[in-house]
């Protein structure tokens, strides 16, 4: 099972961030940084193949929207579940969108190989054939056809990983089962030419399905009938032997993601860590912060809330201000618990980045697909589980 946890106690530094107890989670705010990304890249990553298509597109045009694709006979596709919201104070007078570094170069371990873990709810007997994720990178790729796309760093990957009956605490080690796990060497990085310090934005969809459905990643979540559905995997009632861990009427799931690091990690578990090594990089790897769609509230007292929309396709149901950071013992250990974080807690009126800033709701860009008759994932655009190149 789970290792010995490293308690709230003992938590007086992690990776030289600053803990100190609000609303009862330790806040972490030091690597809260404005998207002032140079470029952004769409990718769509075919589970199944392998196959991979990536655009570029201006730095201020809209991330594409659940409707983006176009709707197939047999497999199109409906959100089922997201946080994309990147400016939650857009109505007070902020419209900046930030991201979080989740490993970056330090010579403190603590701050190396760490997975984020993000929780909510969903309803039962969900299926699920595409992930929507993001990473945000100052690493510098190579461009060797001169196309204005970055080629991929071999050694930086990812692991992005569905957990079913979690809700990111630590006694949910004894529930907690993975649903699916993708692990992605070769991510893009920034362009050779980009200068010092610049960041580059990454949304990559990753499709689960497969024509044939000999290589289909598709899975349900919360399964109360013993049937997967149209789904190639699930964990069978686990709906019913786990239902509702915090009794609201949900079931409980989250996912995680942990990044490899070129010439430091063994993203592949052959015993040799793959890539070389990138000197003079300060801010890494990092992930998008947002949340449900909904909006800002202030309360009497001053006080700040979300108030998530769950009467829309795709609710953003059971986010929570708050998400989890875990450690493993290597690319494919165990991970072990470190405690519940926040930014302080969601606040309109100030925030970690100056006076011009406010305090970003604890949650991160991340949403599901599922099998429908309205949205395949881009770059599919024919819905049939495979790449179009030429569309």
């Amino acid at each position: 099972m789970c290792t010995h946890p490293i308690t709230a106690a003992s938590l007086v530094c992690i990776g030289g961030f600053a803990l100190s107890a609000h609303g009862g989670e330790p806040e972490f705010r030091d690597r809260v940084r404005p998207l002032d990304a140079g470029a952004t890249y769409y990718v769509y990553y075919n589970a199944a193949t392998r196959e991979q298509a990536v655009t570029r597109v201006a730095a201020d045009a809209q991330d594409p929207s659940p409707a983006a694709g176009r709707a197939g006979p047999d497999q199109g596709r409906e959100l089922v579940w997201a946080s994309t919201e990147q400016s939650p104070c857009a109505g007070a007078g902020f419209g900046t969108a930030y991201y979080m570094t989740v490993d970056a170069p330090c010579s403190i371990t603590t701050c190396r190989g760490m997975t984020v873990l993000d929780f909510a709810d969903i309803e039962y007997d969900r299926v699920i054939d595409c992930l929507r994720v993001t990473w945000v990178t100052s690493y510098r790729d190579t461009d060797v056809n001169s196309d204005g796309v970055p080629d991929g760093i071999e050694g930086f990957g990812a692991r992005w990983t569905v957990w079913e009956a979690d809700n990111g605490r630590e006694e949910d080690f004894d529930t907690k089962e993975p649903a699916v796990d993708i692990v992605i060497n070769r991510l893009l990085g920034n362009l050779p030419s980009a200068p010092d310090g610049e960041v580059a934005r990454f949304i990559m969809d990753i499709d689960l399905s497969s024509v044939d459905g000999s290589m289909d990643r598709s899975f349900e979540l919360g399964d109360t009938d013993g049937d997967p559905g149209m789904a190639a995997s699930h964990n069978p009632f686990i709906g019913v032997d786990h239902p509702d861990l915090d009794s609201n009427g949900y079931f409980d799931w989250s996912w995680s993601v942990r990044f490899f690091v070129p010439g430091r990690d063994d993203i592949d578990g052959d015993g040799v860590v793959d890539g070389t090594t990138q000197q003079g990089v300060f801010d890494g790897v990092g992930i998008e912060i947002a949340a449900p769609e909904g909006q800002a509230v202030q309360e009497p007292g001053g006080a700040w809330s979300w108030d998530i929309d769950t009467g829309i396709g795709g609710a953003g149901i059971g986010s929570e201000d708050a998400w989890s950071f875990y450690r493993d013992d290597g690319a494919f250990g165990y991970l072990q618990f470190i405690n519940v974080f926040w930014f302080g807690g969601f606040d309109c009126s100030s925030g970690p980045t100056g006076s011009n800033s406010y305090t970003p709701y604890g949650n991160f860009y991340y949403a599901m697909y599922g099998p429908g008759d309205i949205d395949c994932c881009p770059s599919d655009y024919n819905c049939d589980g495979s790449l179009d190149f030429f569309d």
